[in-house]
């Protein structure tokens, strides 16, 4: 499964897809390319048929697709208004798109004759066929019989990616909300490091730490503990400011978002919710999340890189913990010594602000694995190339000292829940101002039996 969120989500029924011999899988393949064509950039639709991995939960892809696309792309048939999962998804991203102050995210496609648009008392009782009639919309009921080479099929192909670019290139606009705070880019420009900012004054929005440019040596150095995959130590340079989680995320943060978008509760283990750290959560979980967050502030979110993890974490320090060599219970959860998480700021923030960068809770990235630092960004970018394990930040609080250093890297896979937990969310270089960088917290060790499956939708 690709690391990058889809730029849009394309909703249809199955039995269309049949029917028109397998026509509108290969209208998604032709507009990937003709977005491409026209703007010279990659555009990749999610289709549940080539988006979902054997054995991965498919109503849980499918959420987690939806909460991260951008655009939304609904092939309108008698069968799509007749379909649960189809009308829910088309509801779920009207919210997702009135959330997010915008009215052009959602592109449908006129596909066949269809009663719920061309008839007025139908509309009437119908709200979602009501809504997108409004819409602005690409008629295909003349076209979905032409070849996709002729020349009618690929000029209408160009108009829609004409339209995507425009609204790609829009920047985004935020909801106005009573006691939000104004976090403009110009204000940004005079604001100190350290600073703590919210996006919008309301609990589900959390709190982000200003951190400055700066370069620092990314790695193990000689004399820590030996280990392979925090080699060779390398200068990293972070030319952009940043704002960072000031906490990793909490359930209450977290549940606020499964509640607005219909997402199942991740469990807590017993241990309380409130403003425990987020756990048993996915990689792909925490990057819709944050794709949530953006649509909700109007400003842009994403998982921390590995090398912004470790230059916040470090905040100007050398050592194997920003307050030393040595560590003891009352600086750190971690060697079970508590048995379980703890809330998050309970511990003593580093100088930059930040709390709980060493243990209780590994924090996802947005970094693929890889085995050593070589051939690594050097600029503070992700490393996004590579397998389908992810990396982990910050040990945890069963985990002894040596995971919890800055310099300590672990794998997990990014698909399963029950050994994962979420992290730190905020970052993103902007132009003079802070890049959001998110904190997502991640794994411990699956239980006992645990076993995933899959289950299809009627569509």
């Amino acid at each position: 499964m690709a690391a990058k969120p889809p730029d849009a989500f394309l909703s249809y029924t199955h039995f269309d897809d049949q029917y028109h011999g397998g026509a509108i899988g290969k209208f998604c393949d032709r507009l990937s390319m003709a977005v491409q064509a026209v703007t010279a950039k990659p555009f990749e639709i999610f289709r549940d048929v080539d988006g979902i991995e054997l054995g991965e939960n498919w109503r849980g892809r499918l959420n987690i697709a939806l909460g991260e696309a951008r655009f939304f792309i609904p092939i309108l048939t008698p069968n799509y208004f007749e379909s649960k999962a189809c009308r829910d998804e088309l509801a779920r991203f009207l919210e997702f798109e009135k959330q997010s102050g915008r009215n052009d995210l959602i592109l449908p496609i006129y596909y066949l004759d269809c009663r719920h648009l061309e008839d007025p008392e139908l509309r009437a009782t119908d709200p979602l066929a009501a809504a997108i009639h409004e819409r602005q919309h690409h008629d295909w009921r003349k076209l979905r019989n032409k070849p996709f080479g002729s020349s009618a099929v690929r000029t209408e192909l160009e108009r829609l990616a004409h339209r995507i670019d425009r609204a790609r290139r829009r920047p985004a606009e935020r909801v106005p909300t009573k006691g939000a705070d104004t976090f403009g880019r110009a204000r940004l420009v005079s604001i100190d490091p350290g600073t703590v900012l919210r996006d919008v004054d309301a609990f589900w929005c959390p709190e982000i730490v200003v951190i400055p440019p700066g370069e620092f040596m990314m790695g193990r150095p000689e004399g820590e503990e030996t280990y392979g995959n925090e080699r060779p130590q390398h200068l990293v340079k972070i030319s952009y400011w940043l704002a960072v989680g000031r906490y990793p995320i909490t359930f209450d943060e977290y549940d606020h978002f499964t509640e607005i978008t219909d997402r199942e509760l991740p469990s807590d283990d017993g241990w309380g919710r409130g403003r425990r750290p987020l756990i048993n959560v996915t990689w792909y979980d925490a990057t819709a999340y944050v794709q949530w967050l953006e649509f909700q502030t109007g400003h842009p979110y994403r998982l921390l890189s590995e090398a912004e993890w470790e230059y916040a974490c470090r905040a100007g320090t050398t050592t194997r913990y920003w307050w030393g060599d040595e560590i003891t219970p009352e600086q750190a959860n971690y060697g079970e010594n508590i048995g379980r998480t703890s809330e998050v700021g309970t511990y003593r923030a580093n100088p930059w602000g930040l709390y709980d960068m060493h243990g209780n809770v590994w924090e996802w990235v947005a970094d693929r694995w890889h085995d050593t630092y070589d051939g690594a960004p050097d600029d503070g970018s992700a490393w996004t190339a590579g397998g389908r394990s992810v990396v982990q930040r910050g040990g945890s609080w069963q985990h002894e000292p040596t995971h919890l250093r800055s310099a300590s890297r672990t794998s997990a896979s990014a698909g399963h829940p029950r050994f994962m937990r979420a992290g730190r969310n905020r970052a993103c270089p902007l132009l003079q101002a802070p890049t959001r960088g998110s904190r997502i917290p991640a794994p411990r060790r699956p239980r006992e039996g645990a076993r995933a499956g899959a289950t299809a939708p009627v569509r």
